[in-house]
C-alpha cells in the first residue's frame, strides 16, 4: 500500500510539473493598446472649441499650456469630448475637463490648461484723435491681433462708422473700442426743435429747447419756453423730437 501510494504521488507531481512547464511555455495574450499624443489631444480640444464658439469670428488658435504625457489607451477609434466649458467665456486661458472614448467606452478623463488666441482684424488709430472728433477710415488702419489678449472689445470692421464720433480722446496705436465712441448727436443743448405729440388722432407740435445733447433713438430732456416745464422726449432727427 505504501509503494501504491509513494508511486501515485510522484505521476501527481510529474503531472504537475507538465502543466506548469506548459503554462509557462505559452506565451501570454497582450491587449492592444494604442497612444494618444500631445498634438493629437490639442487638435481635438481645438475642433471642440471651434465648434463650440462657431459665433465667434476669426482665426481660434489653441494650445497646451503645458505639455502631457502621452495617454495610452485600448486600440479603436478615439474621440474627445469636452464635459464642460468657462464658466466665465472664452478667454487667453481656460481650465477645461474632457473625457476620451474609445468604441463607445470612456477610458479617460482629465484636466488640462489651454492658451487660446482668437485672431481678428481690428481698427488701430494711425493718429491721434481728439473728442467729439469724426471717426473716418483714413484715420484707422485694419490690423490683425488677438482680440482675447485685449482689455476693451473692438469694434467689428463691418461697423458703419459714419454715425458715430470719439467719446474720448485716444493716442496713435489705440484698438478702437465700443468705449471710444460714441453716436454723433443730431440734436445739441439749446437747439430749439419741434416736439410732436400725438394722441388719437390728433397730433400736436410745440417749440422745445434741448437741454442735452442726443442722438436719433436717445432719449433726452427738453424745456417748454412758455411753461418752463421740463419734458422728455426721443429724438427723430436734427429738428424734431417724439413726446411719449
Amino acid at each position: 500500500m505504501k509503494t501504491s501510494s509513494a508511486i501515485h504521488s510522484l505521476v501527481c507531481f510529474f503531472l504537475l510539473l507538465f502543466t506548469l512547464g506548459k503554462v509557462l511555455a505559452e506565451p501570454a495574450i497582450e491587449k492592444e493598446t494604442m497612444v494618444v499624443t500631445t498634438e493629437w489631444l490639442a487638435q481635438k480640444i481645438a475642433e471642440n472649441l471651434r465648434e463650440s464658439y462657431q459665433h465667434l469670428e476669426g482665426d481660434m488658435q489653441v494650445a497646451l499650456a503645458r505639455a502631457k504625457p502621452n495617454i495610452e489607451l485600448p486600440k479603436g477609434d478615439p474621440s474627445l469630448e469636452l464635459t464642460s466649458l468657462p464658466s466665465g467665456g472664452l478667454r487667453s486661458r481656460v481650465l477645461l475637463h474632457y473625457q476620451l472614448t474609445v468604441n463607445d467606452e470612456v477610458v479617460h478623463a482629465d484636466t488640462v490648461s489651454v492658451v487660446v488666441k482668437l485672431l481678428q482684424e481690428v481698427f488701430v488709430a494711425n493718429r491721434r484723435l481728439a473728442r467729439k472728433e469724426p471717426v473716418r477710415l483714413d484715420d484707422l488702419t485694419l490690423t490683425t491681433m488677438d482680440v482675447l489678449a485685449s482689455r476693451d472689445k473692438p469694434i467689428p470692421p463691418s461697423t458703419d462708422l459714419s454715425v458715430y464720433e470719439m467719446n474720448y480722446t485716444i493716442l496713435e496705436g489705440t484698438v478702437l473700442s465700443q468705449r471710444y465712441l460714441r453716436l454723433t448727436p443730431a440734436i445739441h443743448r439749446g437747439d430749439m426743435v419741434t416736439g410732436w405729440l400725438k394722441r388719437g388722432l390728433l397730433e400736436i407740435n410745440l417749440r422745445l429747447e434741448a437741454l442735452e445733447e442726443g442722438a436719433p433713438g436717445q432719449i433726452i430732456r427738453l424745456k417748454n419756453p412758455n411753461t418752463r416745464k421740463t419734458l422728455r422726449g426721443i429724438v427723430r432727427d436734427e429738428q424734431s423730437i417724439i413726446l411719449p
